[in-house]
């Protein structure tokens, strides 16, 4: 009690631009420069959420980080992203912008909104390809010494199916069984 006393003598007596100092939970004035950072949580007063950068403790991106995934799972749902943006606008004047927008991206973007885009789709595919074509190379490079640049070719152009059938029989054909594999 004595506690929140000073707390209010203090805010009465403050400057303006101090007032970024204070919040007020369930009619209780709390210091954030003294308090722990979690204080935002404690009885779910997650309107806090966003003053956490300014809290003891707070200035930190794994605080920061930890306050905005609190607002996104503990939140309302109505109110769970823009308090989790708020958290990053505050944190920003502590950590910088560029910090705070790649954890502000990689927290509110979807995942499955991310694995139904055509584009990335396409890419998994690609890399799929790319991957296939880099373990054709090697396990040939391993079996039979260097690759020719016909059968550097017939990697380079074979399509998905070819490269899988290629890879069930690389370990028991020979090279030119496994050209013709390539080649079909």
């Amino acid at each position: 009690m004595a506690e929140m006393d000073q707390g209010l003598k203090r805010a009465v007596t403050m400057r303006p631009r101090d007032w970024l100092d204070f919040a007020l939970t369930n009619g209780a004035v709390v210091y954030l420069g003294t308090a722990p950072t979690d204080v935002a949580t404690e009885q779910g007063a997650y309107g806090l959420l966003p003053l956490v950068p300014f809290s003891k403790g707070g200035e930190t991106l794994e605080a920061t980080e930890r306050a905005a995934r609190l607002a996104l799972t503990s939140a309302p749902t109505e109110q769970a992203e823009s308090l989790a943006v708020l958290v990053g606008v505050f944190a920003a004047r502590k950590l910088g912008s560029d910090i705070v927008q790649t954890m502000l991206r990689r927290l509110l973007m979807s995942s499955n909104t991310l694995e139904l885009s055509p584009l990335y789709l396409k890419w998994v595919e690609e890399g799929r390809e790319k991957g296939l074509r880099n373990a054709a190379r090697l396990l040939l490079q391993g079996r039979f010494g260097s690759v020719s640049p016909e059968m550097e070719q017939a990697i380079a152009n074979a399509g998905h199916a070819q490269l899988d059938d290629f890879m069930l029989h690389a370990t028991t054909e020979t090279l030119d069984e496994l050209r013709a594999r390539l080649s079909a």
